[in-house]
Order: C-alpha cells, then sequence, then structure tokens
C-alpha cells in the first residue's frame, strides 16, 4: 500500500508538472511560429501525448527542440525575448556548439535545450535533410511546423543520447521500448540508417538492452547483424561499466576523458571522425 501510495502521489505531481511545462512549450511554440521557424520536439516533448497519455506522463526536468541550421541565429533571437540564456553545468570547449541551454526568465518552469543538431556533428554523419523531409507533424497542436521525427529517427536519437550520457540502461528503455511497440517501427529502415550515419554500434547496444530488459520484440538475427566484434564489444562493457563513465561531481578527471575519448572510436566505428574532432578541440583550447 506504500509503494502504491507513493506511486500515486508521483504521479499526480508529474500530471501538474507537466500542465505547466506544456504550457511554457506553447509560449515558445508560438514565439517560434511567429516568425515562422518551424522545429522538431524531442524526446519527452515529442511523446507527451503520443506513446504517453497525459493521466501518466513520461516527466522530465527539460524541453529539448531541434531547429534548421538555417534557423539557428534566427531561434535563438527569438527564445531570448522569452527565455534566458544559462551556460550548462559542465562547460566545455563544445559546450555550445550544437546546443543551447535557457531558463525561463522568471526561474519557474523547465529549462530549454535547443539543438541545431542531434548530437555532435563532429563525431556522426547525420542527415539534418532526411531528419526534417521525414518528420511529422506532432498531433497535439495542430500547426504544421511543429513536428516531430519519424519513428525509426526517434529511436537512433534514444541511441545516440545513451552514447553521449554512457548509460543504455535508464529511461531511454521505456521510451524506446514504447517507439517500438506503438509507432510500427521499420527496424530495418532504422539498422540501415544507423549505418548510414555512423550509428550503428550505439542502436546496437539500446536494442540489445532493450530486448534483455523490456522484452522488446526484436529480430534477433537483423539483431546479431549489427553487433560489433568481440574485441569492440569487450572495449564498450568495460567503459559503459566503468566508474568513470560520468562527470564525477561535475568535474571531468583524466580517466574520465580517457574513457571518453575511447568510447569516441568504439562507438561511432570510425577512426577519422574522432581524430577530427580531437584535432578541432585542440585547436579551439588553443584559441
Amino acid at each position: 500500500p506504500q509503494s502504491q501510495q507513493l506511486l500515486t502521489t508521483i504521479t499526480q505531481q508529474g500530471i501538474v508538472t507537466e500542465l505547466g511545462k506544456k504550457q511554457q512549450l506553447n509560449t515558445i511554440i508560438n514565439a517560434l511560429s511567429a516568425d515562422n521557424i518551424p522545429l522538431i520536439l524531442l524526446k519527452g516533448a515529442a511523446f507527451a501525448d503520443v506513446i504517453y497519455s497525459a493521466q501518466s506522463p513520461r516527466t522530465s526536468n527539460d524541453l529539448d527542440i531541434l531547429i534548421k541550421k538555417q534557423d539557428w541565429q534566427k531561434a535563438i533571437k527569438t527564445i531570448k525575448t522569452i527565455m534566458n540564456y544559462t551556460e550548462k553545468a559542465q562547460p566545455d570547449v563544445f559546450g555550445d556548439l550544437y546546443e543551447l541551454s535557457f531558463i525561463p526568465k522568471n526561474n519557474t518552469g523547465a529549462a530549454l535545450d535547443l539543438h541545431s543538431s542531434l548530437i555532435n556533428p563532429f563525431l556522426f554523419n547525420i542527415s539534418e535533410s532526411a531528419l526534417w523531409d521525414n518528420s511529422v507533424e506532432h498531433p497535439t497542436y495542430n500547426n504544421t511546423n511543429v513536428r516531430m521525427l519519424m519513428p525509426e529517427h526517434a529511436l537512433i536519437h534514444q541511441a545516440l543520447h545513451a552514447y553521449k550520457d554512457m548509460d543504455f540502461s535508464k529511461y531511454n528503455l521505456v521510451d524506446s521500448h514504447e517507439i517500438i511497440s506503438q509507432q510500427a517501427l521499420n527496424i530495418e529502415l532504422a539498422i540501415a540508417t544507423a549505418k548510414e550515419w555512423g550509428a550503428r554500434v550505439p542502436l546496437y547496444v539500446l536494442l540489445k538492452n532493450c530486448v534483455a530488459v523490456m522484452g522488446s520484440n526484436i529480430n534477433k538475427k537483423k539483431l546479431s547483424a549489427i553487433k560489433p566484434n568481440a574485441i569492440a564489444y569487450k572495449l564498450i562493457n568495460k567503459l559503459i561499466t566503468s566508474r568513470f563513465s560520468q562527470p564525477i561531481n561535475n568535474k571531468k578527471p583524466l580517466r574520465y576523458r580517457v574513457n571518453q575519448v575511447l568510447g569516441q572510436f568504439v562507438f561511432t566505428g570510425s577512426f577519422i571522425r574522432p581524430l577530427g574532432l580531437q584535432w578541432q578541440f585542440i585547436k579551439a583550447l588553443v584559441k
């Protein structure tokens, strides 16, 4: 009974919080729409009223929105009229490369992460045109400028975000399972796209956990076809389970940095792209 009461209380709090966040999101959407700036809602903002109901919301701490690169500066200017820019908790050389953070001017409400790319563009070859051309209008807002990723791209984004956090075993499993279960996902298309974008390894790790933990219905033969080789797979497991997989007390010790660089090579399956990123990092650091 105590567990049931706790879950009921947290759900009720979540419903109220999400109502407030949706009101804030409407303000953001109205501001961007007034300047004719299309947007793609990501993660929790996209899944609300689509794979989760208002009575059982998928709560989150922030809002995530993707903007076309051609509209990036215009969108920043618009958002600054209703929100304040804020530096990330763990700023670094590439801190604002593809994602800016904002908080409401009155300091109440959710933070906004404004994206020009799903993830660091140096590491993965994400096709912006494919994201936008295949995006669909979000069913809630009656606005063609308010869009969400197609299921296959949304699943790949889950994998990329899990790689970024170096954590493939949290709420991303529930989100991914619901995408697979509810949205008539074409797994062959998702795998083919992930290969094209250099995201095959993160997608494999995410799907393997979805099958193992959530019991997701994924064809095992198709999944084994994208499994990394034995050496890479062993290194992946070590990186994910390392106690240095995350910053410690908002600090990034040398061991974390070593793991981070190793992960770039292993998870992208590329030698050239991580080297290019490190070269850009060194040049930016020198400046």
